[in-house]
């Protein structure tokens, strides 16, 4: 990803949340940091590991018809 990350911890179901020295964060699932999705702050950092939980699994019972947090992926 080009800069060096420090972690910043888990929100839930697997979600780890990670910080460039650019600033930015990185949300990931599992072990899979390279196919992390980087977003400006650590509150849209929450929001994405939501909207990951939301959409494997029960999205359907879940997840709202208009996502606040739309359009936070900065890669």
């Amino acid at each position: 990803m080009g800069h060096e990350l420090s972690y910043v911890g888990e929100a839930g179901a697997g979600c780890s949340i990670y910080r460039e020295t650019s600033g930015r964060y990185v949300v990931s699932q599992g072990d899979r940091l390279q196919q992390g999705r980087r977003v400006a702050t650590l509150a849209c950092a929450y929001a994405t590991c939501r909207e990951l939980r939301n959409s494997s699994g029960s999205a359907g019972l879940h997840s709202p018809t208009s996502d606040s947090s739309a359009g936070v992926d900065l890669r």
